[in-house]
């Protein structure tokens, strides 16, 4: 008797390193030996039939058992899903999920495809719950993330600062801003900007 992981590879290493030592890890409990494991990018081809899962499936025989992390990673589709499932079954061997902790092939009471496609349905809302979750979380931080810089329309710190009454006073003699940039040693844009934004010239 044989033992297979499957694996529903993904990019994300977390994912990846989720079902491999998940498989391992229940294999290990349940003292179902070796595991041979098999790989595939996440739901696999465009034409089913070409799926390195199908392949995997033709090998399997009466008390092999296979292993994954949850019961989606074995199709794109309920339908999909459900065939892979009656193939398992026809061969006598068992097929493992960690969303459900049951052997669903060697148990009579799983046996029945209605029952599996009810526990499929569970484990799809299941991951529709872990993706919500993940969205709420990832909306929280975003809302509670710290906003680098100065706030929009704040006023920052400037050499000039404390100055402003003798700048004041030079433009109310008619000195020009190139004049006055020279005298307090700055350039005229900075001169400018620092006018405008403290307002101490209409029209400036």
């Amino acid at each position: 008797m044989a033992t297979y992981g499957f694996i529903a590879a993904s990019e994300d290493r977390n994912t990846y390193h989720h079902q491999y030592f998940g498989i391992l890890a229940y294999g290990v409990e349940h003292r179902l030996g070796q595991v041979e494991f098999v790989e595939e990018a996440e739901f696999g081809l465009d034409d089913p039939e070409n799926r390195n899962l199908c392949d995997l499936l033709e090998k399997l025989r009466s008390g092999d058992t296979l292993i994954v992390s949850d019961i989606h990673r074995l199709g794109r589709s309920t339908v999909e899903i459900l065939g892979v499932f009656k193939k398992i079954l026809r061969r006598q061997a068992a097929v493992c999920a960690f969303d459900v902790q049951h052997d669903l092939g060697s148990d009579p009471i799983f046996r029945g495809i209605p029952c599996i496609q009810s526990l499929l349905t569970l484990s799809l809302k299941e991951l529709e719950l872990r993706l919500s979750k993940l969205s709420s979380n990832t909306k929280r931080i975003d809302g509670t993330a710290a906003v680098l810089g100065r706030p929009v329309g704040s006023i920052g710190v400037s050499r000039l600062d404390g100055r402003d009454a003798e700048i004041k006073s030079m433009l109310a003699e008619g000195t020009s801003k190139a004049a006055i940039a020279r005298e307090l040693g700055i350039s005229r844009p900075a001169l400018h900007d620092y006018i405008v934004s403290r307002k101490l010239l209409e029209n400036s």
